[in-house]
């Protein structure tokens, strides 16, 4: 019987992976939206390909499983290399191409795919992070903070377990993060608060589509940035039906959903819980960490014109100690006696409303996050007796956001700007015991403040060179 059983397992695992998949997806101009029919559309490195229809969609079928790289060429554009993607045994991937128009009238046309892509507006100091290696870097666990500290010009905080963000020997705390124009404070699960690093990433590696990495010159809509942005492309639901996912990692379980809503309205979204907790006890750790976290994207196309996507990221994270240890060693009665207990939560959300116009487009962006920090630790984790209350800490940072942008394209060159503001509220109430020499010093205090900001940014670019 176990034979039959491994037998099927096999077949099942052969026939999965010998199904074919399909690309999809729709070519258009970047600046206002309209579809480019006839455009041709290829996989890299072989001659399976398709052409857009009126509308700008196209069908690429019978394509194995595997890591691919689209190079789509339409007449008066420039060629488009698309970020590398992964194709899954009988799914479907969408990728939608923007193409930007060529403004060289050239007298000899030479079609060539550029190996590294480059921005106008960032040429030099753009990287792109693919598919392939959040897959395959070694020791990251598809985890994309650890994926990017083994860049050039990257360094890891110095401490062990930690996801901090280096870059050019700025702080932890000097780069930011936007996931599909929406800025997100924090991308690690057990966050230091003012800073970036945490202990795992909370970004789900299947809902990227592009990773692009600024390392210096920066594009003028990023503000506030002095060290790195890193800007996150997500990909879209499934247009076709509803389909469910779950997967089981070495320390978590996941649970994934996309496809269609209606006509023109497609969402994703995954639930991710740990099971660290369980480990850590049978291991003998008398602390018991559990992370929890969801991600979920929605688009909906409203006109030709017209469209919405809301994001939305957040995570759940609880440290407690396992006070049932029976006869703990003298190292795990120390970190019992040391380590506090724990909750921290956090979301951001935001909505991007874009419009298209003949020669150029808008972003609206309305964002709201916000970080909350609880701890607590009593004298032989006796919370019953009040008198024995060592440390009560609790603080949140509350962010809204605006952020308007336009690009227009011009006859040489093209002009980006728009303005940004905020209001940012920061709480803290801290209760704590400490010794100062002999002597027992109690701290106790409170702070409520709140910010206001602004800011007005603008960008012209023009290519003087071809390459």
């Amino acid at each position: 019987m176990k034979t039959l059983y491994i037998i099927t397992l096999f077949l099942f695992s052969f026939s999965l992976m010998a199904q074919k998949a399909r690309i999809e997806g729709r070519v258009y101009d970047a600046a206002n939206n309209e579809p480019l029919p006839f455009s041709n559309v290829l996989i890299r490195g072989t001659q399976t390909g398709a052409s857009s229809d009126f509308d700008g969609k196209y069908i690429i079928t019978q394509v194995d499983p595997g890591f691919y790289i689209l190079e789509v060429r339409s007449l008066g554009y420039e060629t488009f290399v698309t970020p590398e993607f992964q194709v899954i045994p009988g799914k479907t991937v969408t990728i939608d191409v923007p193409l930007q128009k060529n403004a060289t009238l050239l007298s000899e046309i030479k079609v060539e795919a550029p190996v590294v892509v480059r921005k106008d507006e960032s040429p030099v100091s753009l990287r792109t992070i693919s598919i392939s290696q959040i897959e395959n870097s070694a020791g990251a666990n598809r985890d994309i903070s650890k994926v990017i500290q083994t860049f050039p010009g990257v360094a890891a905080f110095p401490a062990a377990n930690r996801n901090d963000i280096i870059v050019r020997g700025g702080g932890s705390n000097e780069s930011r993060f936007y996931l599909d124009g929406v800025e997100i404070p924090n991308i690690n699960h057990f966050a230091t608060q003012g800073a970036s690093g945490g202990t795992n990433g909370i970004l789900n590696a299947d809902f990227m589509r592009e990773a692009n990495f600024y390392s210096s010159a920066f594009p003028a809509m990023y503000g506030n940035a002095t060290s790195a942005v890193f800007d996150f492309k997500q990909i879209d639901g499934n247009p076709d039906r509803i389909r469910f996912r779950g997967t089981l990692g070495a320390s978590e379980t996941a649970l994934t959903v996309d496809g269609p809503l209606s006509e023109n309205h497609t969402m994703i979204f995954s639930l991710r819980r740990s099971y660290l907790q369980f480990l850590f006890k049978v291991i003998g750790l008398p602390f018991l960490p559990t992370y929890n976290d969801y991600q979920y994207k929605s688009r909906i196309r409203l006109d030709s014109k017209n469209e919405i996507k809301i994001i939305s990221v957040g995570a759940y994270d609880v440290n407690r100690l396992d006070t049932d240890l029976k006869n703990p060693t003298e190292f795990q009665q120390y970190l019992l006696n040391y380590i506090p207990g724990s909750e921290q939560w956090n979301y951001a959300i935001g909505g991007v409303h874009t419009h298209y116009r003949q020669n150029g487009y808008s972003n609206l962006v309305l964002s709201r996050n916000m970080l909350t920090n609880t701890s607590s630790k009593y004298l032989n984790n006796d919370d019953s007796d009040a008198s024995a209350l060592l440390l009560k800490y609790s603080s949140s940072e509350i962010e809204n956001k605006f952020r308007y942008e336009t690009m227009q394209q011009l006859t040489r060159g093209k002009l980006d700007y728009g303005i940004d503001g905020g209001q940012i509220k920061y709480t803290n109430c801290t209760f704590q015991k400490i010794y100062t020499g002999d002597s027992l010093r109690t701290v106790d205090f409170s702070s409520d403040m709140i910010f206001y900001r602004y800011g007005i940014f603008a960008q012209y670019t023009r290519r003087f060179y071809d390459n």
